[in-house]
């Protein structure tokens, strides 16, 4: 019995590049039916952005809470430019509901993106991260943060044909990014647009929902309990907010898509002042310890550094490397790691057989290790008891913090109970290295505290707030930010912590 095979082939008889198909003919199987002979379908790995359910995945984060997941990489965005270039940062976030869409949009006064970085996020077959690789007490890291923020809005589309529209404007150009899908081909189509604008400092982001997909009640409480909580846990933070919701009022404005439009406002404006300038804290641009990295984390950045040396990057060489890392810095140091290790000059020279070498990456670290001293909790940054006071005016602050190290690697927690009797219940608010998370980040967690009395044990931070007899109707704020720069999570969401031993 013989197959005839068809396939989808060009006239150079080579496989297109897009979709690849391998048909069979139906046959006989020996008797009077007839079989299926399944045919083989390959679909684009950059679909993974452009469902509800691996957006989700990527997100870590049901669809109702996507708009929140927009803004929270935007303001650590924006941060962490302006830390970056030791600017204090002042940013504007602007939330309007402009009838068919909800808008978001921040602005910052950093460096800006550049526009080959724009194009490079807009590749979905890759990562793009600058701290991903890294092991620092930086906010994010998940290397597909702004490829979630431009898709959320194709996912979230009403529309028919589906689209998603974002804009940013930086470095004196504007780049109008919308986001389509061909439904036969399973691809995505973006239109990236480039248009010159007046060069002003920082970067202006902006991000259109559908309207639809925003329930009213969150759209003003939640992002308003997130944008104060990144003043609350960023003390040298000048943070402007506009709450653009419809009422009372009158405004003329323009969609999107162009056309003009009238619409009623009630504007909910507020103003966070810094509490601190040229405040210190651990910038994602300081160089990192080696005594924060295992094995496997260095062997992680070293193979990132020769994928990118592959892809036309510079192949560094082992001093270099060792150079880039805290406390590595001299000369004598240098040549006393790297002399343990003579036959490897580059960093592509730790590859065997298509993987880094775990043995000699194990031999690195242990020299780089003996030739630095743990870093003081203290230079993670510390937040402090009078930036509390500032922010809840007014109000007694009863405020302990708890400073330490494990292994060589320090860690800072800071705690402050605040009764406020504008309070309906009581209010828990979580930081991780300087950015809020939505929920108990110890809640699988079982935490003990010992006091001369008694001891107190609870499941979590709320948990154990319970055991308190912190009852969920006081009317108070309890805070709780802990900074450290090997945090391993159990959610994509980047929520709950993983501890174990740690």
């Amino acid at each position: 019995m013989a197959l005839k095979l068809t396939g989808n082939y060009s006239k150079h008889n080579k496989p297109t590049p897009t979709a690849k198909v391998s048909q069979v003919e139906s046959v006989k199987d020996g008797t009077d039916n007839k079989v299926l002979h399944r045919s083989m379908f390959e679909t684009s790995r950059m679909l993974e952005y452009f469902t509800e359910r691996e957006l989700s995945y990527q997100t870590g984060h049901s669809r109702e809470a996507w708009p929140r997941v927009i803004l929270k990489e935007l303001m650590d965005n924006a941060l962490d430019a302006c830390e970056n270039a030791s600017v204090d940062p002042e940013i504007k976030v602007e939330l309007r509901d402009e009838g068919q869409f909800f808008s978001i949009v921040v602005e910052d006064n950093g460096p800006g993106i550049q526009p080959e970085v724009v194009t490079k996020i807009l590749d979905f077959r890759t990562k793009t991260s600058d701290k991903e690789a890294y092991v620092s007490p930086t906010r994010g890291a998940q290397g597909n943060a702004l490829k979630t923020v431009f898709t959320i809005p194709y996912v979230l589309s009403a529309s028919t044909p589906k689209e998603g529209t974002c804009e940013i404007e930086s470095q004196g150009i504007r780049h109008t990014i919308k986001v389509r899908l061909d439904m036969i081909k399973q691809e995505p189509r973006i239109e990236h647009k480039r248009v010159e604008i007046v060069k002003n400092q920082g970067c202006r982001v902006s991000v259109w929902l559908d309207n639809t997909t925003i329930p009213h009640s969150f759209a003003s409480e939640q992002f308003l309990q997130i944008l104060s909580d990144y003043h609350l846990f960023n003390p040298h933070l000048a943070l402007t907010t506009n709450l653009r919701k419809r009422g009372t009022g009158k405004c003329i404005g323009a969609s999107p898509l162009g056309a003009n439009y009238e619409l009623i406002y009630i504007d909910n404006e507020g103003y966070y002042k810094a509490t601190v300038s040229n405040w210190h804290k651990w910038k994602p641009n300081d160089f990192t310890s080696p005594l924060w990295y295992s094995t496997d984390d260095l062997k992680k950045l070293i193979a990132s550094h020769v994928a990118l040396a592959q892809d036309g990057g510079r192949d560094l060489t082992l001093r270099e490397f060792v150079a880039q890392f805290r406390g590595l810095t001299s000369t004598a140091k240098q040549k006393a790691v790297i002399s343990r290790l003579p036959r490897i000059k580059r960093l592509s020279d730790f590859v065997s057989n298509g993987d880094v070498d775990s043995a000699l990456i194990s031999v690195l670290l242990e020299n780089m290790r003996s030739q630095t001293r743990p870093v003081p909790p203290q230079n993670l940054g510390i937040i402090g008891e009078e930036h509390f006071v500032k922010c809840f005016e007014g109000r007694k602050v009863k405020y302990t913090r708890k400073m330490g190290g494990k292994d060589n690697i320090p860690f800072i927690v800071e705690v402050a109970y605040i009764p406020d009797e504008d309070l309906e219940e009581v209010k828990f608010h979580f930081g991780l290295n300087f950015a809020p998370v939505s929920s108990d980040p110890l809640q699988s967690c079982s935490l003990l505290h010992e006091t001369r009395k008694e001891n107190f044990e609870g499941s979590g931070i709320k948990g154990l707030a319970s055991r308190y007899k912190v009852d969920c109707k006081d009317k108070i704020h309890i805070v709780c930010h802990m900074t450290y720069p090997r945090f391993r999570f159990k959610d994509r969401g980047k929520t709950i912590l993983e501890v174990g031993n740690e």
